[in-house]
């Protein structure tokens, strides 16, 4: 492969947690030949954000394929984002069909001449009959599923859900072709927590079991470069 760093960056400002934005690796891949880092080939340079909170997010109920507007601190976050995107040229953009990606991008873009594509692969894992349920309810529902889900999520069976590993397939399909269609170029995409952590991680070659040690925040991006060879193995 020819991805060279994976990161990830909080796009949240220091008042809205009341902390210092964080920035830490998930993964570094290894450089492979160095003339080839050095040479000719054109690079495509991938953005990952995260749609800014809403309110179901703010009561902590599982979203899915709800379609959940961001509310005022989503917005906010949103802007901040912007704001640190403000001086990277995006050659083109894609976002979830869910308004709540679709918003976040359209904030993004206010300072960039840059139309939204919507691509449908990218919307988030379909939860099923735990859409706008809490952790507490569903355990209540469906005993012990919530455990499976945060401890071994590559097992739980969410009822007329969709399994981590098929998001994962899709999110990452939907991935690779972006990048074969914009070789070279800079590619904004905003999407969902596990849309983006299942690409984040099948990229970095580590297991679905690992996604909630490595949290993507809301309005938190991602930054991948990728070789055009790698693109042209995933055809």
């Amino acid at each position: 492969t020819e991805i060279y760093t994976l990161s990830l960056h909080d796009a949240l400002p220091i008042s809205s947690l009341n902390r210092q934005p964080t920035r830490r690796y998930l993964h570094r891949l290894p450089e492979h030949n160095h003339r080839q880092r050095k040479g000719r080939r054109l690079k495509t340079k991938v953005i990952l954000v995260r749609h800014g909170e809403t309110n179901w997010n703010k009561a902590r109920k599982f979203q899915g394929m709800t379609d959940i507007p961001l509310n005022e601190l989503g917005k906010t976050q949103a802007t901040y984002a912007k704001e640190a995107l403000r001086d990277v040229h995006i050659n083109a953009a894609y976002a979830s069909p869910l308004q709540r990606a679709v918003e976040t991008a359209q904030i993004i873009l206010e300072s960039h001449e840059t139309d939204l594509i919507i691509e449908n692969e990218l919307h988030e894992q379909n939860a099923g009959d735990w859409e706008g349920l809490t952790a507490q309810e569903i355990e209540e529902r469906f005993p012990g599923q919530h455990d499976i889900w945060t401890y071994k999520p590559t097992e739980v069976r969410i009822q007329n859900g969709e399994r981590f590993q098929d998001v994962q397939t899709r999110a990452t399909a939907a991935f690779w072709k972006i990048a074969r269609n914009n070789p070279g170029e800079t590619v904004l995409i905003v999407a969902h927590m596990v849309c983006l952590s299942t690409i984040l991680l099948g990229i970095a070659g580590i297991s679905i079991d690992e996604i909630w040690d490595r949290p993507l925040s809301n309005a938190g991006y991602s930054n991948e470069e990728i070789g055009r060879a790698s693109c042209r193995e995933r055809v």
